[in-house]
């Protein structure tokens, strides 16, 4: 049985909008609005979606039309342009609206994505709630989401696990931040839907979608972008070529950033430069069956690895030594292939990716090839799911999972042992939808085998060693006045032991530690229930969310004195001896271990749209973390803070298209509580204590039309007071401060080439 969605598109005063484009994205149905603004679609199958408005000049917006029973009507309003518009969430299921989902979400898109554009994709994130940064620099950021950092918050790509030997402090996000419409925030445990790791959350970077006739795309359009930053002095460029003929979509991208040292308060941070280029190609076919693509995209990045240097008393100081020239290179490809089949029963999805990384770390600009650290590492992943048609108020997802990986350990430095793992993964998820209420829940069986191989540098013997996770979770969501939701979610999350856990024995160089692995380690699992409010009303937009997450097994490192070059356990093969952590003695030992922890916390976002020129925005995070087993508290737990801005707009000013001024600042307090281990280390240095900061940040912006198109800018400056802090997540907080001032300009278009 078929329904029809009919409705109009107005602007916030009521007047109709026309040639808006209307999208419901789970069916992949796109129309327009004609002059009285109404759209309709027909034949559509019995359900619940969101459905989508956006209009260029005005911000995107959502709507439920609900065809359980009956035909629907809906409104959809587009306001002025404000920093945050409505959102879209991509479940493992369907399509829904942010107040649906039983879960805290962000998403950032369109302009806001644009304007806020770092040197790194997290640092473009940082203004979400519950969302930091371990950082090394100004370019390698990898994402800690609730307290929980590296290989406990997963990174994806269009809804695949990014596979890039990602256990380093610096091993960031291998994502060409140029090549990206969409990054979705998912805040809790995520692993009923996407696997192991996921107990913080889940970043997913959304890549531009195929284009095709039926979305409003041309012939032949193309994107330019480019930004210019004073700090790591350099600039980055990139320029996206796109469009669909027939049924046939295709685009392009290419970009390239360049860098110098990074300048802090405190001076030039020598062996800092980083180099990064970057390809992507995507080609498909969209009809009214389903949709066929294939992209390839290819990360190439060559980053500089600073050391640092002693004090008097052999203690690290804030300087470095200049006559360091270590680096690191990474390469990354990655192939993947989708296709959608809409039937009556079902939509069936299907995923397969290859991924292939390239790691080296050679500790001088001179060292031989494989002198140093050199991983390759590959991953297939197949992944299926059929998203069933409603069963009345029942929508789910049935889905099936295979990953293959095959790492090879080629340079003097082994790390790791080369290794074959085999994952294989099925759940089940479920929606049950009333008018006022959801329910959501859903259950998930995991298996892994990894195999090692023999390696006499680490003293592993070959072996295989296998693990299995069961986990699921329980949703609820309470549309308790129109507007507005409640929210809890009970979820069992887990994250299996990697290889670097299991295996290490040797100086990681880049992340300053000498580490050794236990295969006797076994998979983390963690109870999580988080709840909150979530708001989208009239002229106020915000969620309030609190959070508790017990974890049994936790994997840390344990700091432990060498004897002489003498003997230590390695990773299951009794007592060898082996070599000192490093020729200037400076790396910290770390055996890893496990133990029960426990993260909770609370976090706030919300903004006020005063008047049509004036909107405020703020936030707060609050976190702790305890290891349980040790009655201390949890290392790298991020410190509180507090975010507050404005934004102040026109529709034109001076022959600029909606304007704007943006004035924010992040109040991060001070890190008071830390493991005895952390003790031991901080109050040797001078920066014990991680006093508290304020970084404040300004920009303008708007839109100027040059050659018939419309060109977007924006400029302004971070760290607006060159404020001498040291980040309590900086890799480098031993010996060098945060960056300094940065003056930064952005410049994107969308360009028109052939209609």
């Amino acid at each position: 049985e078929a329904a029809t969605l009919s409705g109009k598109v107005v602007d916030n005063e009521g007047n109709p909008l026309a040639n808006a484009q209307v999208v419901i994205p789970e069916l992949n149905r796109h129309v327009f609005t004609n002059e009285a603004g109404s759209f309709i679609f027909a034949d559509i199958p019995n359900g619940v979606y969101a459905v989508t408005a956006a209009k260029k000049g005005y911000p995107s917006a959502v709507a439920t039309g609900d065809l359980r029973h009956k035909d629907s009507q809906i409104t959809i309003s587009l306001g002025e342009f404000s920093f945050k518009g409505s959102t879209v969430v991509i479940s493992g299921s369907r399509v829904v609206d942010e107040l649906d989902y039983a879960q805290s979400v962000s998403i950032v898109g369109g302009k806001k994505l644009d304007r806020l554009r770092g040197q790194s994709l997290v640092e473009t994130l940082l203004d979400l709630p519950s969302m930091a940064s371990f950082s090394t620099g100004n370019f390698v950021a990898k994402p800690v989401i609730r307290g929980l950092a590296s290989f406990r918050s997963l990174t994806m790509v269009d809804g695949i696990v990014e596979e890039g030997q990602q256990f380093g402090d610096e091993h960031g996000p291998n994502i060409d931040i140029f090549d990206m419409q969409q990054v979705q925030v998912i805040r809790g445990p995520g692993s009923l839907l996407w696997g192991s790791g996921a107990l913080g959350g889940v970043m997913n970077v959304i890549t531009p979608e195929l284009p095709s006739l039926a979305a409003g795309y041309k012939t032949l359009s193309a994107k330019i972008i480019g930004n210019a930053f004073s700090n790591n002095p350099g600039g980055a460029g990139g320029v996206a070529l796109f469009g669909a003929t027939g049924s046939v979509g295709y685009r392009a991208n290419f970009s390239y950033r360049q860098a110098g040292d990074m300048i802090t308060p405190g001076g030039t941070l020598p062996n800092s430069e980083y180099r990064n280029l970057n390809g992507s190609a995507l080609v498909g076919l969209t009809e009214k069956w389903g949709l066929l693509s294939l992209r390839a995209a290819h990360y190439a990045m060559k980053l500089n690895l600073p050391g640092q240097a002693s004090d008097a008393n052999g203690n690290p100081s804030f300087s470095t030594d200049p006559s360091v020239t270590g680096y690191q290179t990474v390469s990354h490809d990655r192939v993947h292939a989708r296709s959608l089949l809409y039937s009556d029963i079902a939509k069936f999805e299907l995923n397969m990716s290859y991924q292939r990384n390239v790691r080296q770390e050679l500790f001088a600009a001179d060292s031989p090839v494989d002198s140093g650290l050199h991983l390759v590492l590959g991953t297939f992943t197949a992944d299926l799911r059929a998203h069933h048609a409603p069963l009345g108020p029942l929508v789910g997802t049935l889905g099936f999972t295979y990953v293959n990986q095959q790492n090879q350990t080629l340079g003097d430095d082994a790390l790791i042992p080369a290794y074959t793992s085999n994952m294989y993964s099925g759940f089940l998820f479920e929606e049950l939808r009333f008018d006022a209420f959801s329910f959501t829940g859903g259950i998930r069986g995991d298996t892994r085998t990894l195999s090692a191989d023999n390696n006499i540098i680490l003293g592993t013997q070959a072996q295989t060693l296998s693990n299995t996770a069961v986990t699921g979770s329980l949703g609820f969501v309470w549309r308790f006045i129109d507007g507005a939701s409640y929210f809890a979610n009970f979820s069992r999350g887990f994250r299996m032991p990697n290889a670097f856990e299991f295996f290490s024995n040797g100086a990681h160089e880049g992340a300053g530690t000498f580490d050794v692995g236990s295969t006797s380690l076994t998979p983390e699992t963690s109870w999580n229930a988080d709840s909150g409010i979530k708001v989208n009303k009239g002229i106020f937009r915000g969620e309030i969310a609190a959070y508790y997450n017990k974890i049994d097994n936790y994997i840390y490192g344990s700091p432990f004195q060498q004897i002489d070059n003498g003997t230590q356990g390695l990773a299951g093969t009794g007592t060898t001896s082996f070599q000192t952590t490093s020729p200037d003695g400076l790396l910290n030992n770390v055996r890893y271990t496990q133990g029960n922890a426990t993260i909770y916390g609370a976090e706030f976002d919300g903004e006020a749209q005063l008047s049509k020129w004036l909107a405020l925005n703020g936030g707060f995070d609050f976190v702790k973390g305890f290891n349980d087993t040790l009655g201390q508290p949890l290392a790298l737990i991020p410190t509180n803070r507090l975010r507050v801005g404005m934004t102040l707009s026109k529709n034109s000013f001076v022959g600029i298209l909606n304007p704007y001024f943006n004035l924010k600042a992040r109040y991060v307090m001070r890190k008071t509580e830390y493991s005895e281990p952390e003790q031991q280390l901080y109050s040797a240095q001078h920066v014990f204590g991680f006093s508290d900061y304020t970084i404040v940040t300004t920009s303008v912006g708007g839109d100027f039309p040059m050659g018939g198109q419309l060109w977007n800018f924006s400029m302004g400056v971070d760290n607006l007071f060159n404020q001498k802090y040291v980040d309590y997540l900086s890799r480098q907080r031993l010996f060098a401060y945060n960056a300094g001032i940065n003056f930064f300009f952005k410049l994107t278009a969308n360009l028109d080439l052939i209609e």
